[in-house]
């Protein structure tokens, strides 16, 4: 280079990094890091030498390599060279392991001076060219030594970089422009999710990882900023990482340029920013929600600052106070929050002391700067420490406002002030909600609870309501009489705790239909034979209906809980259930006994009739009396399978139950441990039963109560006068009744088997048919009684039989005739049993009567017709009620007596208990006589019509 005094040489050594290839320029370029430079002035070198300036025509040049060509041309000093010189020398050396060419030359005026010179020339000659070479030898050496420290320095900052990498966690990356070789640090791969060494980052790994739609704009940015000389480039997008995801990334790199300001190198890390910009969205999403939720929200939002002016005003405090946001901002809240008071002084309440006119004095200002200051001194003054945030108070009230047109309105206050990040008070947020509907809707509301509350005392059902905790929240009088709970003691308590509800028959706990209420929101009706268990420890049968409370929008507030005491009506129902049963299962039963008793009628009449042909003491009539008693027995069988039979109605007769139920008890207990304690009150009212099917009933009543004291004890069985009213639980019509009871102190009865004691063939015993109680039931039923059951599990049972008392006098009871009554006359016998029929007409005969007999009505009608056109025509008819598969009794005396009134029929049927027997007079008979009979009794029912003295 040219100084003031010349040119001067400077060597340059170049440092590489230790290990790294520098064949190709390239490969130096790549591994250079810097230079050593040393500087050589030849000039300043001669003067020395000559102890002068330097003579003019000396000319030196050093070239790179070994032809002094112009363009490997290093340095040139002097004025000498071609052109008259004789003197030129070439001088090739290697020095730093490179071809260096010094070149020496001279000008004539020169040589003529050598001569006078040449010894200090040649000495300063080689002087110049020793000290030329040990000038480079010495850069060398000093450049040797620089690279050394350099390389030291490299391996500390490389060291360094290394640890940052670490610490910093960031993808660093080293592009070299030249070669297009793009190396990254080890921290890429954790970072983005792929495996330790399962891929090698180049160029091409991190292009094809860019997301499609960033591709070209980011290489087009690297570019850009790579061409235009730029020396920073940043950019943001999307990298996929080793699962397929995408991460967002912020990429920043600084470009180094050669000397000749070309880009070849650039340097940079790129950074994770995904939880960042998730975060940023989320934080900017959350603003842009309370944004619109501050416009949109029925709360009014106002912000104040700590001159109480307002600073935000939103749309709904537009609407409730009437100011619009541009009349409000920057006003004192004394103007705009007027409060409506009769209170003249001020008091504590921040809102309540606002307004005591329009405007406010100055006093009263500073009253309202007081009030909101302390207000303020919620949040102590250390609120900059890092739990300030947690010490925020709100302040909560109520109070009357008047909006800008006048209007009074209630609104609820909520206010809590603003802090900056520093942790200072700027200012007040407050919420204001109109409530002004809601509060009229609750003073109607409490009205409303008023009424409903009169109402609920009213009301017969028992009502429970709850809140949405299932817990009770109103309980009225019948309800805390049912469940056996006051309302001090109830309210608050769960609903399981006040409400127990077990099945009758397994005592399994229901499930508590109000949590199924508040769960599904749907109306929940308890299932049949649900027990209330009180408090106090009567149960009852219970129907109940849960059902959910909701509000306005149809949200479910509570559930409500409507129950009654159905004890009565169950007992009914079951009472209708148990005479279904029995009715169905005397269709059956009535069947059998009328078969059953035409066959005995045969056997009966028969053995009857024989005894017309003996004396008594005889051998014969002996075995044909004891024949007669088995076969009434049988026919004691048949009356029982009659009491289930459809329309058996009892043949009833006023009479009086002392002796009757005496009797009976006396005749069950004989042969048991068990004695009788009995009472009845002289004036006990009389009542119209069949006495043998009543007999019946106390004697199954009695033998219960043995078969249940097994040890033997005491049956208690009394009878006395009872009137029942109105509003009895008894499924009785009202009025008086006889009541008989018979009480055990047995074993008693299960609560799952009390219900079912009066069905037909139910029965708990190893012996037994299960009719006993059931036929009893059924008879007391046909008597238009009722009987019912208690009993205590290890206490005993007790039996109530009601019978409805009757007006009528007791007639004294007439003796019984022994023998059969001789008569004359025509008689027509219908009966679709042969059998029956041969059997009456034989005896009718043998007693002196002129018989006919018939299968059907229609025979009958037309012999009847036949007797009476001829001029014969018959006394007497005995007509079977039921002929299957023809026409029976009751149509034929219908049609007979639209033919002759007069006429003179006997009824005679199985269905011994039938309405048309029991009533028969009511269905044209004139006598009755019931299946299996005896001749005698045939024979006396005939004579009686004949002579119009019928039963």
């Amino acid at each position: 280079f040219a100084g003031r005094r010349g040119e001067r040489v400077v060597v340059a050594q170049p440092v590489f990094l230790a290990g790294r290839p520098v064949t190709t320029p390239a490969e130096r370029q790549a591994a250079l890091r810097g230079h050593v430079f040393g500087v050589l002035d030849l000039n300043r070198l001669l003067e020395g030498i000559f102890d002068s300036p330097t003579e003019q025509g000396l000319r030196a040049e050093v070239f790179d390599g070994k032809q002094p060509l112009p363009v490997n041309a290093l340095f040139s000093a002097g004025s000498g060279g071609p052109g008259g010189g004789q003197f030129l020398r070439e001088v090739p050396v290697r020095v730093a392991d490179r071809e260096w060419l010094l070149v020496l030359a001279s000008s004539p005026s020169f040589e003529d001076s050598v001569y006078k010179r040449l010894p200090p020339l040649v000495l300063g000659l080689g002087i110049s060219v020793n000290l030329l070479l040990f000038g480079i030898a010495w850069a060398q050496a000093r450049a040797r030594m620089e690279a050394e420290r350099l390389a030291e320095d490299l391996r500390s900052v490389q060291e360094r970089d290394r640890l940052l990498e670490r610490a910093t966690n960031d993808a660093i990356w080293d592009w070299d422009i030249e070669g297009n070789r793009l190396a990254w640090n080890e921290a890429v791969q954790a970072m983005f999710r792929y495996s330790a060494g399962a891929v090698t980052p180049s160029l091409d790994w991190w292009m094809e990882r860019l997301h499609s739609e960033d591709r070209r704009r980011v290489w087009n940015g690297r570019e850009a900023a790579v061409q235009t000389g730029g020396e920073f480039w940043a950019d943001e997008y999307r990298f996929r990482r080793g699962d397929g995801s995408f991460a967002y990334v912020i990429d920043r790199g600084y470009i180094i340029h050669d000397r000749q300001g070309v880009a070849v190198r650039m340097i940079g890390s790129m950074v994770d920013i995904s939880a960042q910009r998730e975060a940023e969205e989320a934080r900017q999403q959350s603003e842009r929600k309370l944004a619109l939720h501050i416009q949109q929200t029925p709360l009014a939002v106002i912000e104040w600052n700590l001159s109480f002016q307002v600073t935000s005003w939103n749309p709904a405090a537009e609407r409730i106070f009437g100011y619009t946001a541009r009349e409000a901002m920057g006003r004192h809240a004394a103007e705009l929050v007027l409060v409506v008071s009769d209170k003249k002084e001020p008091g504590t309440n921040l809102f309540t002391n606002l307004l005591a006119g329009v405007q406010l004095s100055e006093e009263a200002r500073e009253h309202v700067q007081r009030t909101w200051q302390n207000l303020l001194k919620n949040t102590p003054s250390e609120a900059a420490k890092p739990d300030a945030s947690k010490r925020q108070s709100i302040n909560a009230f109520a109070v009357t406002n008047r909006t800008k047109d006048g209007r009074a309105i209630i609104c609820d206050w909520y206010n809590t002030p603003l802090i900056d990040a520093t942790g200072q008070i700027i200012g007040v947020a407050s919420l204001v909600l109109d409530v002004t509907g809601r509060k009229h809707a609750e003073d109607a509301l409490a009205a409303e609870k008023e009424r409903l509350a009169v109402t609920l005392r009213s009301i017969g059902d028992g009502v429970i309501a709850t809140d949405t905790e299932g817990r009770v929240s109103i309980i009225n009088k019948h309800a805390e009489d049912l469940t056996g709970w006051r309302q001090g003691d109830a309210l608050g308590q769960p609903l399981p705790s006040v409400f127990s509800v077990v099945h009758q028959r397994t005592r399994q706990t229901y499930r508590n239909p109000v949590s199924q209420v508040l769960a599904t929101g749907e109306i929940v009706d308890l299932p049949d034979q649900s027990i209330l268990v009180s408090r106090s420890g009567p149960e009852r049968m219970i129907a109940a209906s849960a059902a959910p409370i909701r509000d306005q929008e149809s949200k479910i507030i509570g559930s409500v809980l409507v129950f009654r005491d159905i004890s009565d009506q169950q007992a009914i129902m079951e009472e209708r259930v148990r005479a279904s049963k029995l009715d169905s299962l005397g269709i059956l039963a009535g069947g059998i006994a009328h078969d059953f008793n035409n066959i005995l009628t045969a056997v009966i009449g028969n053995i009857s009739f024989a005894r017309l042909f003996c004396q008594p003491g005889e051998k014969q009539f002996e075995r044909l009396e004891e024949a007669e008693k088995a076969a009434l027995r049988a026919k004691d069988l048949a009356t029982q399978l009659l009491t289930f039979a459809k329309g058996g109605a009892p043949v009833r007769q006023t009479a009086s139950l002392t002796e009757l139920i005496r009797d009976s008890t006396s005749f069950a207990l004989r042969g048991s441990n068990v004695r009788c304690e009995f009472q009845a009150p002289t004036d006990l009212w009389p009542v119209e039963v069949d006495q043998g099917q009543f007999s019946q009933v106390v004697q199954n009543l009695v033998i219960n109560a043995v078969q249940a004291m097994p040890n033997g004890g005491v049956v208690r069985v009394s009878a006395d006068n009872v009137t029942l009213e109105a509003d009895s639980p008894l499924a009785l019509p009202p009025g008086r009744y006889c009541r008989i009871t018979v009480k055990d102190h047995g074993v008693g009865i299960k609560p799952e088997h009390l219900g079912k004691v009066f069905d037909p063939y139910f029965t708990t015993k190893e012996k037994g048919t299960g009719l006993g109680l059931a036929t009893s039931y059924s008879i007391v039923k046909k008597h238009d009684g009722l009987m019912t059951v208690d009993s205590t599990l290890g206490v005993g049972s007790e039996f109530h039989v009601y019978l409805p008392a009757s007006e009528k006098q007791v007639k004294p009871a007439a003796p019984e005739p022994v023998a059969a009554v001789q008569g004359q006359g025509r008689i027509l016998v219908m009966d679709d049993e042969e059998l029956i029929r041969e059997l009456a007409q034989t005896a009718l005969e043998f007693l002196g009567y002129q018989v006919d007999a018939v299968p059907d009505g229609e025979a009958c009608i037309k012999a009847y017709l036949a007797a009476r056109d001829e001029g014969r025509p018959y006394a007497a008819l005995i007509m079977d009620l039921t002929i299957p598969g023809g026409m029976g009794g009751k149509e034929a005396i219908q049609r007979l007596l639209e033919i002759d009134p007069d006429v003179r029929a006997i009824v005679s049927s199985g269905y011994s208990h039938g309405p048309e027997m029991a009533n028969h007079k009511q269905h044209g008979f004139r006598g009755m006589v019931g299946k299996p009979y005896k001749v005698e009794e045939l024979a006396r029912e005939i004579t009686a019509v004949i002579n119009g003295k019928g039963a």
